[in-house]
């Protein structure tokens, strides 16, 4: 924020308490402060998007700068209710549903300028499916695991269950 002092109409420098007098005669006027407030102009937009459980799409749009204003368009519309899950066409943040896919843009600005950022998104895999077919390839992994030293084990304990003992030149089977 940058401050000026004029004083009568005259600019003045230094402190912000000024004292003007001639000789011995106090000088009546009219003493103004301008302040110019600067805004940090928009930059550094960035998109990020995260697949939620039902395939729906979280997208977050995030900018450096003073008092942002957000829009965004998919495909040069603006978004609809029917893409929406939740959120609105002026929020950082939205929700789109789980069939919406086309080229997202996020539109950034204030008072000073304006930045966008532009995302090819395609619909989310459905991440329950997902999350099942990798519990059942663990499973397998770990039913092989089992079974293999359960087959090790057997393969040990049967040699010495058909052991021969050879004592004094006769040989005798013993069953374990």
């Amino acid at each position: 924020m940058l401050h000026f002092w004029s004083f009568s109409g005259d600019l003045l420098s230094g402190s912000t308490e000024t004292k003007h007098c001639r000789g011995m005669k106090a000088v009546m006027g009219l003493l103004l402060m301008l302040v110019r407030v600067s805004l940090a102009p928009v930059s550094t937009v960035r998109l990020t998007s995260e697949c939620l459980s039902q395939g729906e799409k979280r997208m977050s749009c995030s900018s450096v700068g003073d008092s942002p204003q957000y829009s965004w368009t998919l495909d040069g519309d603006t978004l609809t209710d029917d893409q929406l899950l939740s959120g609105n066409n002026e929020t950082n943040e939205i929700i789109l549903k789980q069939t919406v896919s086309g080229r997202l843009v996020c539109l950034v600005r204030n008072h000073v300028s304006e930045a966008s950022v532009t995302e090819m998104i395609s619909t989310c895999d459905n991440v329950l499916l997902t999350l099942f077919f990798r519990a059942l390839v663990m499973i397998f992994i770990f039913s092989g695991i089992f079974i293999y030293f359960s087959w090790k084990k057997k393969k040990i304990c049967g040699t010495a269950e058909g052991s021969a003992i050879i004592t004094g030149g006769t040989m005798e089977t013993t069953q374990l």
